[in-house]
């Protein structure tokens, strides 16, 4: 990269704020998939607030992986326009 074209501060962040509200957004979509399914069923009920607990945090990691690796297009979509927004004001 050149230096003009190094990411900001503020772009890094932005990046990573859209990247965690398209997570956040995909691990609400995922959490169905996990109510009923086999996949997410240890088979023994017994230890169901731990096994939920693993499932929860599998579903975020999920996410998580899926938005870093471009997911639904959320974040992108998400950094190009508010840094359109932000090319605006910062040009007055």
């Amino acid at each position: 990269m050149q230096p003009s074209q190094q990411k900001s501060a503020k772009d890094i962040k932005l990046e990573k704020a859209a990247h965690e509200f398209e997570a956040s957004l995909m691990q609400e979509l995922l959490k169905p998939m996990k109510q009923k399914d086999p996949l997410f069923s240890s088979g023994d009920e017994g230890d169901s607030d731990s096994s939920s607990v693993m499932a929860d945090y599998g579903t975020q990691v999920l996410a998580q992986a899926l938005s870093q690796n471009g997911g639904l297009g959320i974040a992108k979509e998400v950094v190009a326009e508010l840094g359109k927004v932000q090319a605006k004001y910062t040009r007055k």
